[in-house]
Protein backbone atom coordinates (compact mmCIF):
# COMPACT_ATOMS: atom_id res chain seq x y z
CA UNK A 1 0.00 0.00 0.00
CA UNK A 2 1.19 3.54 -0.62
CA UNK A 3 2.70 5.27 2.39
CA UNK A 4 0.08 8.03 2.39
CA UNK A 5 -2.65 5.50 3.25
CA UNK A 6 -0.95 4.91 6.60
CA UNK A 7 -1.37 8.52 7.71
CA UNK A 8 -4.93 9.20 8.79
CA UNK A 9 -4.41 12.94 9.03
CA UNK A 10 -3.09 13.38 5.51
CA UNK A 11 -5.33 15.29 3.14
CA UNK A 12 -5.17 12.74 0.31
CA UNK A 13 -6.34 9.77 2.39
CA UNK A 14 -9.97 10.83 2.08
CA UNK A 15 -9.60 11.62 -1.59
CA UNK A 16 -7.89 8.30 -2.34
CA UNK A 17 -10.48 6.41 -0.31
CA UNK A 18 -13.30 8.01 -2.26
CA UNK A 19 -11.57 7.19 -5.54
CA UNK A 20 -10.96 3.58 -4.44
CA UNK A 21 -14.58 3.12 -3.36
CA UNK A 22 -15.83 4.69 -6.59
CA UNK A 23 -13.67 2.36 -8.69
CA UNK A 24 -14.84 -0.65 -6.66
CA UNK A 25 -18.46 0.42 -7.18
CA UNK A 26 -17.92 0.74 -10.93
CA UNK A 27 -16.33 -2.72 -11.06
CA UNK A 28 -19.23 -4.23 -9.13
CA UNK A 29 -21.75 -2.55 -11.42
CA UNK A 30 -19.92 -3.87 -14.48
CA UNK A 31 -19.51 -7.34 -12.96
CA UNK A 32 -23.18 -7.66 -12.02
CA UNK A 33 -24.47 -5.95 -15.18
CA UNK A 34 -26.20 -3.48 -12.82
CA UNK A 35 -28.89 -6.02 -11.85
CA UNK A 36 -30.72 -4.57 -8.88
CA UNK A 37 -31.54 -7.98 -7.40
CA UNK A 38 -27.87 -8.91 -7.21
CA UNK A 39 -26.90 -5.52 -5.82
CA UNK A 40 -29.53 -5.76 -3.08
CA UNK A 41 -28.19 -9.18 -2.05
CA UNK A 42 -24.63 -7.83 -1.96
CA UNK A 43 -25.79 -4.86 0.11
CA UNK A 44 -27.61 -7.10 2.60
CA UNK A 45 -24.54 -9.28 2.98
CA UNK A 46 -22.36 -6.23 3.56
CA UNK A 47 -24.77 -4.85 6.17
CA UNK A 48 -24.89 -8.07 8.14
CA UNK A 49 -21.12 -8.55 7.99
CA UNK A 50 -20.77 -5.09 9.49
CA UNK A 51 -23.42 -5.71 12.16
CA UNK A 52 -21.92 -9.08 13.11
CA UNK A 53 -18.40 -7.68 13.42
CA UNK A 54 -19.55 -4.72 15.50
CA UNK A 55 -21.54 -6.95 17.85
CA UNK A 56 -18.60 -9.33 18.13
CA UNK A 57 -16.29 -6.43 18.92
CA UNK A 58 -18.62 -5.13 21.61
CA UNK A 59 -18.93 -8.61 23.12
CA UNK A 60 -15.15 -8.86 23.22
CA UNK A 61 -14.89 -5.43 24.85
CA UNK A 62 -17.35 -6.30 27.61
CA UNK A 63 -15.64 -9.66 28.15
CA UNK A 64 -12.30 -7.90 28.64
CA UNK A 65 -13.90 -5.43 31.08
CA UNK A 66 -15.85 -8.08 32.97
CA UNK A 67 -14.00 -7.36 36.23
CA UNK A 68 -14.41 -3.58 36.02
CA UNK A 69 -18.11 -3.21 35.24
CA UNK A 70 -20.79 -4.71 37.51
CA UNK A 71 -23.42 -4.63 34.72
CA UNK A 72 -21.19 -6.58 32.34
CA UNK A 73 -23.30 -9.75 32.25
CA UNK A 74 -26.25 -7.90 30.76
CA UNK A 75 -24.04 -6.11 28.25
CA UNK A 76 -22.35 -9.34 27.19
CA UNK A 77 -25.75 -11.02 26.85
CA UNK A 78 -27.19 -8.21 24.73
CA UNK A 79 -24.21 -7.93 22.39
CA UNK A 80 -23.67 -11.70 22.28
CA UNK A 81 -27.30 -12.28 21.33
CA UNK A 82 -27.05 -9.57 18.68
CA UNK A 83 -23.90 -11.18 17.31
CA UNK A 84 -25.53 -14.60 17.12
CA UNK A 85 -28.68 -13.29 15.41
CA UNK A 86 -26.83 -11.15 12.88
CA UNK A 87 -24.42 -14.01 12.12
CA UNK A 88 -27.37 -16.36 11.54
CA UNK A 89 -29.06 -13.86 9.23
CA UNK A 90 -25.77 -13.44 7.37
CA UNK A 91 -25.34 -17.19 7.03
CA UNK A 92 -28.91 -17.65 5.81
CA UNK A 93 -28.59 -14.80 3.33
CA UNK A 94 -25.36 -16.15 1.90
CA UNK A 95 -26.58 -19.75 1.63
CA UNK A 96 -30.07 -19.04 0.34
CA UNK A 97 -29.00 -16.31 -2.10
CA UNK A 98 -25.69 -17.88 -3.19
CA UNK A 99 -26.66 -18.27 -6.83
CA UNK A 100 -28.15 -14.76 -6.94
CA UNK A 101 -24.85 -13.07 -6.17
CA UNK A 102 -24.27 -14.01 -2.52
Amino acid sequence: MPRRFSYLSERLVTEDGVIAMGLAAILILIGTHARVGVLVVLYAINVFITFTLSQLGMSKLWWKRRHEDPARARKIAVNGTGCIFTALILLLTVTLRFYEGG
